[in-house]
């Protein structure tokens, strides 16, 4: 274990000395759901007057560069680059082939009603061409136990580049439909469960995990030295106001932070996005909240590894950089600053627009992209956000 350790550290410190404090010579993919080919129309108001058809967009990823420059790469409307999504994409996240990582990279997105039954799909993009194949389809039990409505994903990279997976959380899979995680092989789309949310053989049980992100080795981890993940349930815990879990690698769970309990901080109630955020020294889970803050316009939280919860950037607080409301995603960057992108509305009258911030570590905000500089690129709902 000792070398896997060391290599894991040694990562870690090249990563934040070859990074720069800001996301320059990184690249960023945003999902946006209000982008896309149609894929169907919704009725308004079925019958009445005043019914409108609107149509309901396939989705689209979004690559944004240094300068806050945004490029539509795959149209998931559009049957020409692949298959077409239901129309509810989910998170996404890096994933990177061969030794090292010398292989490539590609983009692992998840849609909870594509696939066989409309039970969720896991694709694969390409991010040059925008091409798309169907990686996990977890409604064909040939690839693996099924799921219910796949939503969101994490990549863990095995030493060296070997046995990496990538990790699923189902809201509505396992026992009791409290949840699951399924282990993903990203080059076959074969599923393990790995940890059943209704199982209380596991550890803690859940009731609606919907976000997951992995938790580094490190000293100051919520793990110790040890690798693992960390899964957001916006229905768990006391009162039901949510909670995090911390799973090792055996799909064993610990209950972290209750947001109903106030011997850890501050109730959070709109808890929408988790992310971990690399350091020298170990690592920090934030959480974003779309109901905390200033007029409840949205939130972002520091979780300690005791659990206890920290305000650190209050949407609605104009002190701390422009203000957003509801933030939906979150991604860190990956030189070790402890800075996070955000995807969150941003105004106080209607048409409201959305945008990235750049959030620090002191949670200070910053424009990173903003949604109504058409002249930067297409971008009208983002709802996801991945970085590498």
């Amino acid at each position: 274990m000792q070398p896997q350790r060391t290599l894991l550290k040694l990562a870690l410190i090249a990563s934040a000395l070859l990074g720069a404090s800001t996301v320059q010579a990184q690249t960023t993919a945003m999902i946006d759901q209000g982008l896309g080919t149609s894929i169907g129309s919704i009725h308004t108001n079925p019958g009445q007057p005043d019914d409108t058809v609107l149509p309901i967009p396939g989705g689209q990823v979004v690559m944004i560069n240094s300068s806050g420059t945004r490029t539509g790469i795959s149209d998931f409307g559009n049957a020409a680059q692949g298959p077409v999504s239901s129309g509810y994409l989910g998170s996404a996240t890096w994933v990177s082939s061969g030794l090292l990582g010398l292989g490539g990279s590609s983009l692992a997105v998840t849609d909870a009603f594509a696939g066989t039954n409309g039970q969720g799909a896991l694709f694969a993009v390409n991010p040059s061409s925008g091409q798309r194949t169907l990686l996990s389809d977890f409604g064909n039990v040939s690839q693996g136990p099924v799921g219910k409505t796949p939503v969101g994903v994490a990549y863990a990279s095995g030493l060296l580049g070997l046995g990496s997976k990538l990790y699923v959380v189902d809201n509505n899979a396992g026992t009791g439909h409290h949840g699951a995680i399924f282990a993903v092989d990203p080059a076959t789309g074969k599923r393990t469960l790995f940890s059943d949310f209704g199982n209380s053989a596991q550890g803690a049980t859940g009731v609606n995990p919907i976000a997951i992100a992995v938790m580094p080795a490190g000293v100051l981890s919520v793990l110790g030295v040890n690798a693992g993940l960390v899964v957001l349930d916006d229905d768990a815990g006391t009162t039901e106001a949510g909670a995090v879990f911390v799973v090792n690698l055996q799909g064993q769970r610990t209950l972290l932070s209750d947001f109903g309990s106030s011997a850890q901080g501050q109730p959070i109630h709109g808890a929408q996005v988790i992310a971990v955020t690399p350091t020298l020294l170990g690592a920090s889970i934030l959480v974003a909240d779309d109901l905390g803050g200033t007029d409840e316009q949205g939130a972002l939280w520091r979780i300690a590894s005791s659990g206890t919860r920290t305000m650190i950037s209050d949407f609605g607080n104009s002190v701390q950089g422009p203000q957003g409301f509801g933030p939906s995603g979150m991604t860190p960057t990956a030189d070790g600053s402890g800075n996070v992108l955000v995807t969150a509305g941003t105004g106080t009258d209607a048409p409201f627009q959305a945008q990235v911030f750049l959030v620090k570590p002191n949670g200070q905000r910053m424009s990173y992209s903003d949604c109504s500089v058409t002249a930067k690129g297409p971008c009208s709902q983002p709802t996801a956000i991945t970085l590498r």
